[in-house]
């Protein structure tokens, strides 16, 4: 088995091959496996005129797992010659089946600067549901790099499905009124909306040599967050009266496996 170091900048990255016969136009089967989890945490007191403040807390968790495949497999050309243009066409797999899954634990506390009866807290366990096992909308990227002569993979958000389906918001009416926010637990967690679960999810990019695809039997990477996906620690807090800090991790398993 031989490993490839991986691209700079990867929060968790590593490559394993396991050689094979040499082919061609090699065909492989693809899994993808993971788990994640994220917490944030959150306090303010917005301000009442004329008045004390509020006080909202919250201190969400959420997790998430994966294990899909792609039926329809990656063929890998052969990129010599008139096969560049065959290799530049190719842009990775798409149309997973398999389970996948997300929760979340919202546990968030109002009292009322001006209102003792408008004091509430919200505590429960959300969980995905009906979440379909064909069809997902998962995709691995994989374009050729002719500068490098390179398959640049790239792993995306496996369990999009999972977090649409997750409940917003715990069943009690009181949650998401008074500044709060019903749900501290999205994957990526930030008020800025350049960030969020698809971005959390996607990995960094890994460029494996073309001749690897043709003389192995097994390509296995492991994957973590991306640094540039990673949001701010302060979830990009909007008001001064604010403080919020979001952390969390994922690694995923994407294998190749020659037919």
């Amino acid at each position: 088995m031989l490993r490839l170091a991986g691209t700079a900048g990867a929060a968790a990255q590593a490559v394993e091959l396991t050689p094979g016969p040499s082919r061609d136009s090699p065909v492989f089967s693809v899994k993808y496996t993971g788990s994640s989890k994220t917490e944030t945490t959150y306090r303010a007191t917005p301000p009442n005129p004329g008045g004390a403040a509020d006080l909202n807390t919250a201190h969400d968790r959420g997790r998430a797992s994966w294990a899909i495949t792609f039926p329809g497999g990656l063929s890998v050309p052969s990129c010599a010659g008139e096969g560049q243009e065959l290799c530049a066409a190719l842009t990775g797999v798409a149309g997973a089946r398999g389970k996948t899954s997300a929760s979340a634990d919202i546990d968030h506390d109002h009292v009322d600067g001006l209102y003792d009866q408008l004091d509430a807290s919200s505590r429960c366990r959300l969980r995905s549901r009906a979440v379909p096992r064909k069809g997902l909308s998962a995709r691995i990227d994989v374009v050729y790099d002719g500068t490098k002569d390179a398959f640049v993979v790239t792993a995306r958000n496996p369990v999009s499905e999972a977090l649409i389906m997750l409940p917003a918001a715990c069943p009690d009416p009181v949650d998401g009124i008074d500044r709060i926010l019903s749900n501290y637990a999205t994957p990526g967690f930030s008020f800025a909306r350049e960030w969020g679960a698809d971005r959390w999810f996607s990995a960094e990019p890994v460029a494996i040599p073309a001749a690897a695809w043709h003389a192995s039997s097994r390509i296995r990477l492991r994957f973590g967050p991306a640094v540039a996906a990673r949001p701010p620690r302060d979830c990009a807090a909007r008001f001064t009266y604010e403080r919020c800090r979001t952390s969390g991790s994922w690694s995923g398993v994407l294998t190749f496996t020659a037919r």
